[in-house]
């Protein structure tokens, strides 16, 4: 049984057990093999993911599956927040599904391997974004990668902002990066306009938009 384990068992390994190796995948397969597919589900605005119960052979989440059951994902939430969520419920279906695999009463089912996608590993350069980029697509990195690495952008004056939490918003007219408002901080995008509840400066601890706004001195029409 192998939940998070990053390494691709060989054969031998696969092989030895009786009902061999089972593999707990916290998404819904083929959808995001790999390391991170919890954090890519909301970085790409899904409104659903899930876990997977796999049977596991020589590739890269490849499998037959088991079982699966589908988990709704908030507008909202983050994927530290989602994660701990769908391990919970990972958690309990493979309980479930252990005696049943015993009893030999689960039908293996083969993945559509033409619809399967990746999840590969965060870094900390992949969390950039900029404000030209329409407000959904920040906000819904910004929540993705949060809490690890932060989703960052790098502001009119060379610093670089991170940014732990957002609300996408209606806006027209304005350029990318205009300050729109600063209670709540506000700022244009390409597409719509993000309030930025909570940020990091470089080098300084999280503080609220609104402080970081007042702090730097913003007023409407400036640009971040």
């Amino acid at each position: 049984m192998v939940v998070a384990y990053g390494c691709i068992l060989p054969k031998s390994v696969l092989e030895a057990p009786k009902y061999g190796c089972i593999n707990l995948h916290v998404s819904l397969l083929p959808k995001y093999r790999g390391s991170a597919p919890v954090q890519w589900a909301v970085l790409n605005g899904d409104a659903e993911t899930g876990v997977s119960i796999m049977q596991m052979d020589e590739g890269l989440d490849t499998g037959d599956v088991l079982c699966c059951e589908k988990i709704a994902i908030d507008p909202e939430e983050t994927s530290g927040q989602l994660f701990d969520r769908v391990t919970a419920v990972g958690a309990r279906v493979l309980c479930e599904v252990v005696p049943a695999i015993a009893a030999g009463t689960l039908k293996p089912q083969p993945q559509d391997h033409e619809n399967a996608c990746l999840a590969p590993m965060l870094n900390k350069e992949m969390a950039e974004f900029r404000l030209t980029e329409s407000a959904a697509h920040i906000h819904n990195w910004v929540r993705g990668m949060n809490p690890w690495p932060g989703a960052w952008f790098v502001t009119s004056g060379g610093k670089k902002l991170k940014v732990m939490e957002c609300r996408a918003v209606e806006a027209h007219g304005e350029a990318p990066g205009t300050v729109l408002a600063t209670k709540p901080l506000t700022v244009a995008c390409g597409e719509g306009a993000v309030q930025l509840l909570n940020v990091v400066p470089e080098g300084k601890k999280p503080m609220d938009g609104t402080a970081f706004a007042a702090g730097q001195r913003l007023k409407t029409g400036d640009i971040l």
